[in-house]
């Protein structure tokens, strides 16, 4: 329901003019650098997946080749860290994690196009075809035959109602946010939790297991003009919540090995799950990354940091929510009511 209400509200705002003239302000009056992030290109299986289907991903790279600069991610950090004047705004389009679907239909459809990209890749789900921890939980609460769950570990909230499918995935997504915030020792206790919980044993022919492209599609990819690859570290896991010693391993051994692979400089990382702090901004810099790569909303200016860049999240939908997004209309009416109420 949320997300219909969103979708409405993002085609009454289109209608009204309101993300049209958001998207002017920001991307025609000022020229700007917008990074976009993708993570998967297929139809989403709910409104919680970051999926988006192969005919909207299409429609959206033909909206900003139109009204943007399309460029690759050499290009725009060379911009940023020369302020160098823009003659229109530019668009980079980047992708998280290494999903198969960013092969295909994804490279297929930005050859199409002759649009270039920037894949980060969690290493772990290609060398060793181990899932992410995201991937795991997401397979326990598929599988599962409980309708309630009660667990103790959690930081916030410890019991949830799985009576529909749609409270079960509800109950999924909240519980996935809450082992973002916590150390990586509690996080897999918490894992470990959820297991015995949850009474699911996982089988080896679930598409957790094959769901991250290979290293021939990889190569395949490397190969022409079109794709940058970059690290989204070895595991995925949460970087903030590591000692010193774990985020080294996760950013020097994920680069090293990614250049071992390719055999050229790997110099871009992303943050899995948007986790960083100063400490791990300053161990980027230092394990040789030329620049690094956020989930913070917003537009990054040339005077930002180079390991904070921005990135706005793309959600599936058609070009109203697209417009939408690029524009902030929808994040900007909410700023707005937040101060109102705040005044009052």
């Amino acid at each position: 329901m949320k997300q219909i209400l969103k979708k409405i509200l993002n085609f009454l705002l289109l209608c009204a003019g309101v993300s049209p003239l958001c998207f002017y302000l920001n991307y025609c009056r000022k020229k700007q650098i917008v990074f976009l992030l993708y993570h998967r290109i297929r139809e989403p299986r709910d409104c919680y997946e970051p999926a988006v289907s192969a005919v909207h991903f299409q429609k959206h790279l033909k909206f900003i080749r139109k009204y943007f600069e399309v460029i690759g991610v050499d290009e725009a950090v060379g911009k940023l860290r020369r302020a160098e004047p823009l003659r229109r705004s530019c668009a980079v389009i980047t992708f998280d994690d290494g999903y198969r679907d960013n092969y295909d239909p994804g490279y297929a459809i930005l050859k199409k196009e002759q649009l270039p990209a920037v894949i980060f890749l969690a290493l772990a789900g290609i060398d060793k075809k181990e899932p992410m921890w995201t991937s795991y939980v997401e397979a326990l609460f598929e599988l599962t035959s409980k309708h309630e769950l009660v667990c103790a570990n959690l930081p916030g909230r410890k019991s949830f109602s799985m009576q529909t499918p749609v409270l079960r995935k509800a109950a999924c997504f909240e519980i996935k946010s809450q082992m973002k915030r916590v150390s990586d020792c509690r996080r897999n206790e918490i894992l470990e939790d959820l297991i015995r919980i949850l009474e699911v044993e996982i089988p080896e022919t679930h598409e957790m297991f094959s769901q991250m492209l290979d290293w021939e599609q990889i190569r395949q990819m490397d190969a022409g003009s079109l794709i940058t690859f970059g690290s989204h570290t070895i595991s995925h896991r949460m970087l903030a919540n590591l000692n010193r010693d774990e985020i080294v391993s996760e950013l020097a051994d994920s680069k090293h090995r990614l250049e071992e692979k390719l055999g050229h400089p790997v110099d871009y990382i992303s943050y899995p799950g948007n986790s960083y702090d100063q400490q791990v901004v300053d161990l980027a810099q230092q394990s040789g990354y030329a620049a690094a790569f956020a989930v913070d909303q917003g537009i990054s200016q040339p005077q930002d940091s180079l390991f904070k860049i921005k990135r706005i999240h793309i959600e599936n939908g058609g070009v109203s929510d697209f417009i939408a997004e690029l524009s902030f209309a929808l994040s900007g009416i909410r700023k707005i009511l937040k101060r109102l109420r705040v005044t009052k």
